[in-house]
């Protein structure tokens, strides 16, 4: 038997998968410090089974997941994978490689596999007594074993001896036996305080079998006697099931002949459904003419409502307009009256503006003919009144002017009320026409 193959992924060193494969023959791994030399050997040991992590060179199992550096990130489980080949003589197999796995995780979790297949560290630990493979490995010697082998007891030099030697797997045996061997005298010491126990219960035991089996005579009696009443019942419910039987034909053939009557009464029956159906479909044919006729009528109803209230608002609006027309007409009464007085005044201001400006003009001709005659104080006295006459004379142009405005400010508003009145008396004449319709 000998190591066929190695894959290691993700354990120390070893970031990505790896493979090595080993000949038959020596092997020799060379390579400058630090490259990983040593992390093959841990790997060989803790594929197998090594459970110290000191042993390892570490202080956590953790520590054997490749924990990242400056160009590559964690990984979060490491694998290694042994394969041996030439195994069927050695360990008593059918096949001649076997390929033992073992895996770990960030969580803490551990998993063993022999060929694929999950299975228990035990498994791999009995698969390899006494064939140098294992654990406890004399047959991987790292950095220090030799001189911890010649410096350790004398009861640990004896283990890896008897390892060598074949002997250990028996040894294993041996403590396995001897413990199964203790463990049997427990129970049987266990079985013997049962039996005391049990022995203390045989008197009681026998007196309630001893009542059990009055109970089962007690209870034979008891179903031979159920059996002879329910034969005796039987005996009587089958007459009886005759009586009826015959009871039945009688009323079979009653309910023939009537159900032959029913059949007639039947087909009427039906015929009159028929008709009620028929009357059922005229009569709700008539009262949906009925319902029509009610709603038609509502309809009806409401449109009279609306006419008598848009009557009544017409009638409303034509009084308004009405009241409107004869406010207007004692207004436009009011401003003719006003023009034909404002008329009247302006002609008499005419008149005494013309009058004025006549009596300016013969003061001026006089107070001419004064000054061509020397006379100064008539003089003075007739600019006087020619002043007078003057400022008169201006006071009837504004006057006059006033009256004017008043005048065409009254022509406006007639005008403005004219057109109202027929625009008022427009609008009474299409609300009687509406009235009419």
């Amino acid at each position: 038997m000998y190591l066929k193959q190695m894959e290691l992924f993700g354990f120390k060193s070893f970031a990505d998968k790896t493979e090595l494969k080993f000949n038959k023959g020596i092997t020799v791994v060379i390579g400058p410090n630090g490259c990983g030399k040593s992390n093959l050997v841990d790997a060989v040991r803790w594929a197998l089974g090594e459970q110290s992590a000191k042993t390892l060179r570490g202080s956590r199992m953790e520590e054997l997941i490749f924990s990242g550096s400056e160009h590559r990130k964690a990984l979060n489980f490491a694998e290694v994978s042994l394969t041996f080949s030439d195994v069927g003589p050695v360990l008593n197999l059918e096949y001649e490689e076997i390929t033992v796995s073992r895996r770990i995780y960030r969580s803490g979790e551990s998993e063993y596999l022999i060929n694929g297949s999950p299975c228990r560290l035990r498994d791999i630990t009995e698969l390899f007594l006494d064939t140098g493979v294992g654990r406890e490995i004399y047959s991987v010697v790292g950095q220090g074993r030799v001189e911890g082998i010649i410096n350790s007891k004398p009861e640990d030099r004896r283990e890896i001896f008897e390892e060598a030697a074949g002997i250990f797997k028996y040894k294993l045996r041996k403590s396995e036996a001897q413990r199964r061997l203790e463990e049997t005298r427990e129970n049987l010491v266990r079985v013997q305080d049962l039996i005391f126990e049990l022995e203390m219960q045989i008197e009681p035991l026998t007196g309630q079998a001893g009542t059990a089996h009055r109970y089962r005579e007690l209870h034979g009696r008891m179903r031979e006697a159920e059996k002879k009443l329910y034969s005796h019942r039987l005996r009587g419910a089958r007459s009886e099931l005759a009586a009826v039987e015959e009871q039945l034909h009688k009323v079979t053939a009653s309910l023939s002949e009537e159900a032959a009557r029913g059949a007639g009464q039947e087909e009427r029956f039906q015929q009159l459904k028929l008709q009620q159906q028929e009357e059922g479909r005229v009569y709700t044919g008539l009262e949906q003419e009925v319902n029509r006729a009610f709603r038609e009528m509502e309809r009806q109803e409401n449109e009279l409502r609306l006419l008598g209230e848009r009557e009544g608002r017409c009638r409303e609006q034509i009084g308004q307009s009405e009241r409107r027309l004869e406010q207007l007409a004692a207004i436009i009464s009011e401003m003719n009256a006003e023009s034909e007085s404002c008329a009247r005044e302006l002609h008499l201001k005419r008149e005494l503006l013309l009058r004025e400006e006549e009596n300016c003009r013969v003061l001026r001709r006089e107070q001419e003919q004064k000054e061509r005659e020397g006379a100064g104080g008539e003089l003075e006295k007739q600019q006087q009144l020619i002043f007078r006459a003057l400022a008169r004379q201006k006071a009837l142009e504004a006057s006059l002017e006033e009256l004017q405005q008043q005048k065409e400010r009254s022509s406006r508003r007639r005008e403005l009320l004219l057109q109202e009145q027929l625009t008022l008396k427009d609008e009474r004449r299409q609300l009687q026409i509406h009235q009419e319709k």
